[in-house]
């Protein structure tokens, strides 16, 4: 089956195990990689290079790993080696490269018109211009060992349109930690630690103009503040409540007011954080709800 290079490596981490990556430049290569990981009972990240594109043909190859990885229980994935250059970047976006739609890499270009051509394919990790209703929760570990590799996370939005046609959310974010504490976390003595209490400096951009009507779970007092043609709610947990490792939870709360009233059909879009993933969503608008786990960007439109 067909994953990101994400899935992939956090199971490793977790069960402490290693995997390989392996350029392909055709089908046999392909073929000797799949029968290896389906004796070893291993998953596999199979990369392209930009001189194999150039040799077998980028539409070649992509098909042959996606034909490949459907066939076999053990995860693949597909990923661009060393590409620097803005047309094959281009092209891999198109053919659906995971490393890269599901924002695992993000591109950077000193050009202008290059770096501006990135954004235009939203592969540069810069805050997304939208009309309608916007969400993106960045995340940021704040000495939490790398407990984020192993939090489970939920967003759950209510949408509720008021008597004088303004929309008020609800926004609820669960963080659960089911793995156990790490042994050995004794960085000075050279132990590894992974998993560990987790702090979390969260934001979340909404809607410029967005009113903040009442939050629970931050330990410091949320602030509010434009930035990057957003609204941002600000704040911070884990100093006298961190999120503990095994089956602990933490629970943050934000209700507040979007800047314009309800007119025709109800539109959101969430901009995912580049490098994760798994996080389960659910939207909820009267009678309409959707679930799906947020793998890419995703635009939402219901009936209000």
């Amino acid at each position: 089956m067909l994953v990101t290079n994400k899935e992939i490596m956090s199971e490793a981490t977790a069960k402490k195990y290693a995997v390989g990556a392996f350029n392909i430049n055709n089908l046999e290569t392909l073929l000797a990689i799949i029968e290896a990981g389906l004796e070893e009972k291993s998953p596999a990240i199979v990369a392209v290079t930009p001189s194999a594109i150039k040799y077998g043909g980028l539409e070649y190859l992509t098909s042959i790993v996606k034909v490949a990885a459907k066939a076999v229980p053990q995860p693949i994935s597909l990923h661009l080696d060393h590409g620097t250059d803005f047309e094959t970047v281009a092209k891999c976006v198109k053919a659906g490269f995971t490393s890269v739609m599901e924002k695992h890499v993000l591109f950077y270009f000193p050009d202008q018109n290059v770096q501006s051509a990135m954004e235009a394919f939203n592969i540069a990790g810069r805050i997304r211009e939208y009309e309608g209703d916007f969400f993106h929760l960045n995340d940021c570990n704040f000495g939490g060992a790398k407990a984020n590799m192993f939090i489970e996370q939920k967003v759950s939005q209510k949408i509720e349109k008021q008597g004088d046609g303004s929309i008020v959310k609800t926004v609820t974010v669960e963080y659960r930690n089911p793995s156990p504490h790490s042994k050995g976390c004794d960085l000075e003595a050279g132990g590894l630690c992974l998993n560990a209490p987790y702090r979390d400096w969260f934001r979340f951009y909404v809607p410029k103009g967005s009113e903040l009507l009442e939050s629970q779970g931050s330990e410091e007092e949320v602030k509010t503040y434009e930035e990057l043609g957003k609204t941002v709610f600000e704040g911070y947990y884990g100093k006298e409540a961190p999120l503990y490792t095994d089956g602990g939870l933490t629970r943050l709360v934000f209700k507040y007011k979007l800047p314009f009233k309800a007119e025709g059909d109800y539109r959101l879009f969430i901009q995912k954080q580049p490098g994760t993933d798994g996080h389960q969503y659910e939207i909820e608008l009267g009678k309409q709800k959707e679930e799906f786990e947020l793998k890419q960007d995703k635009e939402i439109r219901l009936k209000i």
